[in-house]
């Protein structure tokens, strides 16, 4: 009966992607099917990274959802390709999918719905580049580390803002992100927000890859960060920052007793959110404790050897952080605290649930932590 269930979920799995989904064709064969439109900038890689430490009573694998693989990346020119959504999936002009410039890349069994019926379009005259990506829209985090940090492949590749016309990019959000995204210096004239775009058919479309792989960022992205907003900024490390998420759903329920806690070892309760430059202060930080979340965005301007101690919920464990931690050279650790609404491990997408912050656990953590050498 086992075998007939499971056999029968294959079926309509395959029939469902039959329906629903048009080809596919992975990075690996654009050299062939596109020939020199394809720039390649790296190549495929292997990356293992070192292993988080990990503090309190609840055991969570924060790698677990990690791809230790990155694939090869770069830009690819397309004639009149279908740009779909606010997310900016490509598919070329035979309506092949493309998923390695999406936040998904291999992982397209997680997309549950590509469309192979489509609109007519808007048509974009001339050349057009796409920085456009999954859940950038209204996400301060997904903006910064998967919008902006593609201009370094555009670069390298061999390309500049002069050889476009239009450039696709999803509004940034009030405060920080909308500072530093002015300070690019992209022409206005050339800018196309895709937040409320359906379908966009470009001319000739210079896709970009996705930095990386899904929660998994390389060296590079910190760098051309840093490189780019930071570039005559060193000022030393003194501040100890418990970054907040007051406000916002997923935070400790506990807040008043965990924000006495942490400022018996120094640490300011600091709003992100409420700062134009909060890059600054996230420079100036020798250690840093928050919950998991795009306040913790500004991580990837600390210096190398910051001290993080990301509190996760049991409910919501996600490597991003930990990943740019690595990407950035700081020293990472995490406490997992008791979810309010546990979905189980596996859940997708996340947590709006609160959490328990034990302040036992957590003092020990930041004993550990700030004693820490790397």
């Amino acid at each position: 009966m086992i075998l007939f269930v499971s056999k029968c979920k294959k079926i309509l799995i395959h029939l469902h992607r039959k329906l629903y989904f048009p080809n596919v064709v992975f990075a690996s064969a654009y050299a062939d099917r596109y020939g020199p439109k394809w720039r390649p900038v790296f190549e495929e890689t292997r990356v293992s990274g070192s292993k988080p430490r990990a503090f309190g009573s609840i055991k969570v694998d924060l790698r677990k959802k990690l791809d230790h693989t990155l694939p090869v990346a770069g830009v690819l020119e397309l004639d009149y390709p279908y740009v779909l959504k606010n997310c900016g999936w490509v598919m070329d002009k035979n309506r092949n999918f493309l998923p390695e410039f999406s936040w998904f890349g291999k992982h397209i069994d997680e997309i549950n719905f590509i469309p192979w019926i489509l609109p007519k379009g808007r048509i974009l005259k001339g050349t057009t580049v796409s920085l456009a990506s999954d859940f950038a829209v209204g996400s301060y985090g997904h903006f910064f580390y998967d919008v902006i940090s593609r201009l370094h492949l555009f670069y390298e590749a061999g390309f500049s803002i002069e050889d476009v016309d239009h450039i696709l990019c999803p509004k940034p959000t009030e405060g920080n992100a909308e500072y530093l995204f002015n300070q690019l210096g992209l022409p206005k004239e050339k800018l196309v927000w895709i937040d409320n775009e359906t379908l966009l058919r470009p001319e000739i479309l210079l896709a970009i890859s996705f930095p990386g792989a899904r929660r998994n960022y390389p060296k590079w992205v910190s760098r051309f960060i840093q490189k780019t907003f930071l570039q005559n900024v060193k000022k030393p490390r003194t501040r100890r920052l418990f970054v907040t998420r007051k406000g916002y759903k997923r935070n400790p329920m506990n807040l008043e007793e965990v924000e006495k806690s942490v400022m018996q070892f120094g640490f300011e309760v600091y709003d992100p959110a409420a700062q134009n430059k909060s890059h600054l202060d996230f420079h100036e930080a020798e250690a840093v404790v928050g919950g998991s979340g795009s306040n913790l965005t500004g991580l990837i301007f600390c210096q190398p050897g910051t001290k993080v101690l990301e509190l996760i919920s049991e409910d919501h464990v996600y490597p991003y952080y930990y990943s740019i931690c690595e990407s950035a050279g700081l020293d990472f650790s995490y406490l997992t605290c008791k979810s309010s609404g546990f979905r189980g491990q596996d859940a997708w997408g996340p947590s709006h649930a609160d959490y328990y912050v034990d302040i036992k656990e957590l003092e020990e953590a930041l004993g550990a932590v700030l004693e820490h050498n790397v």
